[in-house]
């Protein structure tokens, strides 16, 4: 623990930058904000090996302060992983997050190989409260530190300036103003992963110069599995399920995602539970289904969708809303193959194993975990499936 191993590098180097929080915290509005300098350590490592755990701390051998020992776990380029889909951690106060902490320490209790969490945003009630994000890393340090949270910006981390820069170094950042958030993308084995920014809405529509970047993007990678992250849920039975940028958010993407190769958009903002069949041009698509077993449990899968399934799962804190009225969302789209009512924090566990995967997501109640909602894809080729011809209404 004292030597890096051969062959890896390790570079450090501090600034000090500027933060703020309000002096009278009542969550997401603040008053007497005031602002400090704090020092902002970065860490790059190179010369890492695929499919190696590294130990690591984190301390000050000057003042003899280490933390616990931690890991790191690199890709092994293999074609089988699983990871975790959160969303909307947000709370007001330090007791908001415990609930967070406990959905992770449960989700990696139940999964502890996932390799990483991605979070599609409203990570803290107020982008720019330092203190809240604090709150969110420290409650949940214990897997963080060996772990990896991949973020989104929501419209809550557009509460203040940069909070993603300011709290995250993220990898492959195309040139654009971050202001209001970062678009990315980032691969993980056999799968590419599209980050976008739903903050990013000149005229309520997803600016232009973010919809050319993905398209580039998605048919720039030849991984086996794609995946969008957004937060603004394009379909959701939630509050703003008919919100003028969702709207236009939904007209964009609604054909864009299949021809683009997308198999699952992950959503957040409407702190509801509900999941898609396979859709292309805002119509559910025919597709042939099997049962398939994995780990003693029988999924139905859905082989060679020609379409695009939406998830939005719920939240992982505090702030559970009430679902719409099917009746209502059926005048724009639809309805959602799998819809619960959900007061309890949510996550959902995607495990790739080759050309299959497998989706189940769970509430975390008091008395444990209960699965909600669970279903597979299965690409097989020699398998004759039905093409998208205008869809099933």
């Amino acid at each position: 623990l004292t030597a890096t191993p051969d062959g890896v590098t390790v570079v450090t180097k501090t600034e000090l930058v500027r933060r703020e929080m309000p002096g009278i915290d009542i969550g997401i509005a603040g008053l007497l904000t005031y602002e400090f300098d704090v020092n902002r350590h970065f860490v790059t490592i190179e010369g890492l090996q695929p499919g190696t755990t590294y130990y690591y701390r984190i301390g000050d051998a000057k003042n003899g302060f280490w933390s616990d020992v931690a890991t790191i776990t690199t890709a092994d380029n293999s074609d089988s992983f699983t990871f975790f889909h959160v969303s909307d951690s947000q709370g007001g106060a330090q007791r908001h997050y415990d609930k967070w902490a406990n959905l992770v320490d449960t989700a990696f209790a139940m999964y502890p190989d996932a390799s990483f969490l991605m979070h599609t945003g409203d990570h803290v009630d107020s982008g720019d409260n330092f203190k809240q994000w604090k709150w969110l890393f420290n409650s949940a340090s214990d897997n963080l530190m060996s772990s990896v949270l991949m973020p989104t910006a929501g419209n809550h981390e557009n509460h203040g300036e940069y909070a993603l820069d300011d709290n995250f170094v993220l990898p492959n950042v195309p040139e654009q103003d971050t202001m209001t958030g970062v678009y990315y993308s980032f691969d993980y084995n056999n799968a590419h992963f599209i980050v976008l920014n739903t903050n990013d809405v000149p005229d309520d529509k997803i600016s232009d110069e973010q919809i050319e970047w993905m398209k580039a993007d998605a048919a720039a990678s030849d991984a086996q599995w794609k995946f969008v992250m957004l937060h603004k849920a394009p379909y959701s039975n939630g509050s703003h399920y008919d919100d003028d940028d969702v709207i236009e958010l939904r007209k964009t993407l609604s054909t864009l995602m299949p021809e683009l190769g997308i198999d699952m958009v992950l959503q957040g903002h409407d702190h509801v539970y509900l999941r898609t069949d396979a859709m292309n041009n805002n119509e559910v698509v025919e597709v042939y289904e099997i049962s398939v077993d994995n780990n003693g449990k029988s999924y139905t899968a859905k082989v060679n969708p020609d379409g695009t399934i939406y998830a939005i799962n719920g939240c992982s804190g505090v702030k559970y809303y009430q679902t719409k009225d099917p009746a209502d969302t059926d005048e724009l789209f639809p309805r959602a193959e799998a819809i619960v009512d959900a007061t309890y924090p949510i996550f959902a566990s995607i495990r790739i194993e080759g050309n299959s995967l497998y989706f189940d997501s769970y509430g975390v109640k008091d008395n444990g975990a209960e699965c909600i909602d669970s279903f597979a894809i299965v690409k097989d080729s020699t398998i004759d499936t039905p093409k998208y011809e205008g869809g099933m209404g």
